[in-house]
């Protein structure tokens, strides 16, 4: 019975809580966000972001190597001019298609090295382009599955559609969408910081996404406390009791580094945080996640707080370059998730603000833990707190009339064209199959991809709590593109609950931004081939991709599939490329004969026959020019896939 009292006492008090957090104004935001440059990436990294998200070894970028393709350039170049060929190019894209090891993983990767090579020839990129999505839907309706097309990343086609959009939407996103997104990702990680975040779990009280909720009552304080930034005078800052030391260097340097890029600023392990109780104090402590210090029990270690060392209001703190290592200094941050590499160096298991459900033992700890239905009030709060945000973000993406409608993207217009006469072309009248193709090449490949996926666009980092919140708002923005309706009850996911309501609006403007593409005079062909020139001619000014590297790639599917891709050209009457295609084979074999006694970075004409190279590593840590990976070092940086 005390029990069950002590539970409905908990209830009431979360309920109040909840209801005096859903009076409070977002004022705060408007004033943390107004003014400052936007961080974005130059066109390079956000394409190599698009392009390459898993990252690797030989990601193409400038000048990864010197002369390394010295004795192969005229191969190379030849191979070019075979790829510039529509009826090469599809039928080696055909042939690698209908192989059993070219799976999901390699076609999109393929694809990708094709935007590279192609990137100056735009306008050749969306021939090819129009010719594969001709090729897709009409695999689609043979196999009476229309309604699939462009749903996921089965073929080459298909990737290339996401990184075509890429390219040619790069400007527009900067002058147009950019700035309602970033707003959203700095508003959402201002929102997580409010209150209390699990380090190790990356569960967060204001989360806007069940997974990542916080389910137990951590009665945390708020500390005004000054930051030394070297000026004299010393910078009022917040923080929570509650915060893990990494998480007070986190919002430390957030605030002395406020608007300026990830890449601009120290990174956590490179910087130490120095405690005084004053300003006057000659007594100064260095406080770190993992020390002696830290309370261990029954083999659990809990990561050190503000509140384990006894912080008050009105303490200086100062951020000083690290002079040692520290072998058991945890980084923790309010921005990162639980790295179990580094927990494999330590006797205990760690953990911040709650232990796993199995590593509860007692009662007493359960006490702090109630039904978890309890605090999804909090998931309401926080989205009411976001919604403006949201809203904007939406609303300047389906946004048609703002800009002067000449000046809208032709390359959406053409898109939805090539869809149209595609659909005309088979005698397809079902208006919601073509919303379909048009929701899944567009919002799905695209605009979810960047919503769920800001650090693509902007030089920041994306924790696993804010991925979590941003899928939710990304499934939003998805469920406002469907045709159907699904009816939601009590046993629907709480994320589609969440945001019934505003769906009903969104859809409504998804109907009224097809409207008016539909008003937009048609785009003509040559109006697009103008276009996709005068963009190859801007993005051959800028420092782009190595397209040798990426030229150099594509020769190894190429050889790899040899014997087939030849026999394909030969059986459809393609002879004199069959002979092209082996006289560059053949000049690879002399090539690699002539440097067999030097390390070699080319390629054997002989499809068995292994590079010198290392394989392609996707380990997400040795991401080359990642601003991700050289200020958090031993956080696991997963960029989402693209679509």
């Amino acid at each position: 019975m005390k029990n069950l009292e002590e539970l409905e006492m908990g209830v009431a008090q979360e309920s109040k809580k909840g209801f005096t957090e859903l009076q409070t104004c977002v004022e705060e935001f408007d004033q943390d966000l107004t003014g400052g440059k936007l961080p974005f990436l130059d066109l390079k990294t956000y394409l190599m972001s698009i392009l390459f998200p898993e990252g690797g070894l030989f990601m193409p970028v400038q000048k990864y190597r010197s002369n390394r393709f010295a004795h192969t350039a005229m191969i190379l170049q030849s191979f070019r001019e075979l790829l510039l060929n529509e009826e090469f190019l599809l039928q080696f894209i055909g042939v690698m298609e209908k192989q059993t090891d070219f799976v999901i993983k390699e076609k999109c990767k393929v694809a990708s090295l094709l935007m590279v090579c192609l990137m100056g020839e735009m306008d050749y990129t969306t021939h090819i382009l129009k010719q594969l999505l001709g090729q897709l839907i009409d695999k689609s309706l043979i196999r009476q599955h229309s309604k699939m097309l462009l749903r996921r990343t089965d073929s080459v086609g298909e990737k290339l559609l996401t990184n075509w959009l890429a390219v040619c939407l790069y400007g527009y996103i900067k002058e147009h969408v950019g700035t309602p997104l970033y707003r959203l990702s700095r508003a959402l990680k201002m929102q997580l910081e409010k209150g209390p975040i699990d380090v190790v779990t990356g569960e967060a009280r204001y989360s806007l996404s069940e997974e990542k909720l916080l389910r137990h009552v951590i009665q945390e304080e708020k500390l005004s406390c000054f930051l030394d930034t070297g000026d004299g005078n010393g910078m009022p800052i917040t923080f929570l009791d509650c915060d893990s030391i990494g998480q007070t260097k986190e919002k430390a340097l957030d605030a002395m580094y406020k608007g300026r890029a990830v890449c601009e600023r120290p990174s956590l392990v490179d910087v130490e945080l120095e405690y005084t109780k004053s300003k006057s104090s000659n007594s100064p402590i260095i406080l770190r996640d993992i020390d002696s210090s830290n309370e261990s029990e029954k083999g659990w270690t809990r990561i050190n707080t503000l509140k384990h060392y006894k912080i008050e209001n009105g303490a200086h703190f100062q951020l000083r370059t690290r002079t040692e290592s520290t072998k058991c200094d945890y980084v923790g941050t309010i921005i990162s998730v639980y790295d179990k590499k580094r927990e494999q160096n330590l006797e205990n298991h760690l953990w911040h603000l709650s232990k796993p459900d199995d590593a509860e033992s007692n009662s007493s700890s359960s006490k702090e833990k109630m039904a978890s239905e309890v605090y999804l009030h909090r998931l309401l709060y926080s989205k009411n707190v976001l919604q403006n945000f949201v809203n904007d973000l939406f609303e300047k993406i389906l946004d048609v009339n703002n800009r002067q409608k000449e000046n809208y993207p032709l390359a959406i217009r053409y898109f939805f064209q090539v869809l149209e006469e595609q659909a005309s072309k088979h005698d397809i009248t079902d208006a919601d199959t073509i919303h379909t193709w048009k929701n899944n090449g567009l919002a799905l490949r695209f605009w979810v991809n960047l919503i769920k996926n800001p650090e693509f666009v902007f030089n920041i980092y994306k924790s696993s709590t804010m991925d979590s919140c941003l899928l939710v708002i990304a499934q939003t923005f998805m469920d406002s593109f469907s045709v159907s309706n699904t009816k939601l009850n009590k046993d629907s996911p709480t994320s589609k609950l969440l945001y019934a309501k505003e769906v009903r609006t969104y859809k409504q403007s998804v109907a009224n931004y097809y409207e008016d593409i539909k008003k937009l005079p048609r785009v003509s062909e040559e109006e697009m081939t103008e276009e996709m020139n005068s963009l190859s001619k801007n993005l051959q000014k800028v420092d782009m991709l190595d397209t040798e590297e990426a030229l150099y790639q594509l020769l190894r599917y190429a050889n790899k599939y040899s014997t087939q891709l030849t026999d394909n050209l030969i059986e459809n009457g393609y002879n004199s490329l069959a002979n092209h295609f082996k006289e560059i084979l053949d000049q690879l074999e002399v090539n690699n004969n002539n440097n067999s006694n030097s390390e070699s970075p080319y390629l054997s004409s002989q499809a068995n026959r292994h590079s010198p190279y290392p394989p392609i590593n996707n380990n997400n840590n040795n991401r080359l020019n990642s601003p991700y990976q050289t200020n958090y070092p031993f956080y696991n940086n997963k960029f989402q896939s693209s679509v």
